[in-house]
């Protein structure tokens, strides 16, 4: 039986950064991984749907906003397959379909073993025959696609991110269950490109998430460009009629209706992936809808067995995967519990790449008033920069809140050109602790989109 000091099951953004730290001491350090190194994110998610989205971006705006320009093109098309093999370009330059991930592995000295593991205690594991052993384990296996309880639809068949962006033939019509990032997303790929999107939300607004005046212009953005959107939906039948699919939904409390299209797509959430693990024989406990939770520390209810990333029921990002890897890694390698590395999840930025983008950090003002913290919010069209003038995005506005007695940010919320971008001053001003007034006179360049934190905090100066 092989002995480390570190087994990491799930060879992704937690998984393969808990292995690297862990190596990088000297710890011996064996990662078990049933797919592609590297996870889900480079080779499937985050990655592939961004280099799609360029692609359709690029065709919507040569087709629709070049002659605000000045700009005459006589015809304009695309190639479906030809944008699905940029994308797997893209994807084998970032990943090498996983195999940069194994000679990294390689050169750190790290065991890396193919195959599903399934605990044999809380010490061991086992990969088809072979049994190995770990003086701590850390599970970063990930999430798989949350399937809700609709009638039908398992036996109708439906597509997962992972089917959509392995796509060899555009779907002339595609039904989306779930408005989050990913159903936004997707949406906004394929409406751009002309198929005929419905998307069929649970909640009041799309990016449920996100503040609900953020969340109500990204509503209206999908629709301008072809994507039917309804909300307080809920999705009551599938049914495969030919080689098409009939979707059944009810509108609050409207008669029910339904739309044959070519293919559903589940955008629903996530649930963590350890049903095959075999958990009890670990003693590590799930919670009564089988959600894998982690102390401050990255531990599981077993001290020596860790959980990193997706998996762990927290906040569900490539960058805090990374962040709660290494500190699984360190933790686990702690010889006392003084000497362990606490999480840090108060400042974590996240993007939603529709058009225009949508980013936020922090609390929004109804969470704000939830907690009963006294709030201000500092708000600014985006469309009334210089910038947006310049470049024709005119749509999109920033909020931040501002706590009344300190001055401090507390939160921030946009949608416009580059958000993704902008967050991450508000967001670093959050880390160090910056006041309304420290961002407000900071000399920004002209003409950026960045000008808009100082222009919405302008009566602090």
């Amino acid at each position: 039986m092989a002995m480390y000091d570190v087994i990491v099951i799930g060879g992704g953004s937690a998984g393969f950064s808990a292995a690297e730290v862990a190596a990088n001491t000297g710890a011996s350090v064996c990662i078990i991984e049933k797919g592609r190194m590297g996870g889900e994110c480079p080779n499937w998610a985050c990655v592939p749907t961004k280099a799609l989205l360029r692609s359709a971006k690029l065709y919507h705006e040569a087709k629709n906003d070049l002659k605000d320009f000045g700009i005459h093109a006589s015809s304009v098309s695309f190639s479906f397959k030809e944008i699905m093999a940029r994308k797997d370009a893209v994807v084998s330059a970032i990943t090498g379909k996983g195999k940069k991930m194994d000679r990294i592995a390689k050169e750190l000295g790290i065991d890396v073993v193919r195959g599903s593991a399934v605990f044999v205690d809380d010490h061991t594991v086992r990969v088809g025959k072979n049994k190995y052993k770990g003086k701590s384990i850390i599970l970063a296996t990930g999430t798989t696609t949350f399937v809700p309880p609709i009638d039908g639809l398992k036996k109708s068949g439906y597509l997962t991110f992972h089917d959509a962006v392995s796509l060899t033939v555009q779907p002339k019509s595609i039904a989306i269950i779930g408005g989050g990032p990913v159903g936004c997303e997707f949406a906004t790929f394929f409406a751009m490109l002309g198929t005929q999107v419905k998307v069929l939300q649970l909640s009041e607004q799309v990016l449920q998430r996100e503040d609900s005046e953020i969340g109500a212009i990204a509503g209206a953005q999908l629709q301008e460009i072809g994507v039917d959107i309804k909300l307080s939906t809920k999705t009551l039948s599938v049914k495969k009629e030919g080689k098409r699919v009939r979707v059944e939904y009810q509108v609050g409390a409207q008669k029910r209706q339904s739309i044959l299209v070519d293919h559903v797509l589940l955008a629903a959430g996530k649930r963590a992936a350890v049903t095959e693990l075999s958990l009890d024989k670990a003693g590590v406990k799930l919670d009564e809808v089988g959600r894998l939770h982690t102390d401050e520390y990255q531990r599981t209810n077993i001290k020596h067995i860790f959980a990193a990333g997706d998996v762990d029921g927290g906040m569900q990002f490539t960058h805090t995967a990374h962040l709660e890897g290494t500190i699984a890694a360190h933790n686990a390698l702690s010889k006392t519990t003084r000497s362990m590395k606490k999480r840090d999840m108060r400042v974590v930025p996240r993007a939603t790449f529709i058009h225009p983008e949508v980013a936020s950090v922090g609390i929004t003002a109804k969470e704000a008033a939830d907690r009963k913290i006294k709030v201000e919010v500092a708000k600014f069209p985006v469309g009334g920069l210089g910038r947006s003038v310049t470049d024709n995005n005119r749509v999109g506005i920033i909020k931040i809140v501002v706590e009344k007695k300190t001055g401090l940010i507390l939160g921030g919320h946009m949608i416009g050109a580059c958000a993704g971008e902008v967050i991450h001053e508000i967001a670093l001003g959050m880390h160090l602790g910056a006041t309304a007034k420290d961002l407000s006179t900071m000399i920004h360049a002209f003409p950026t989109y960045s000008e808009s934190i100082a222009a919405a905090l302008g009566r602090y100066e």
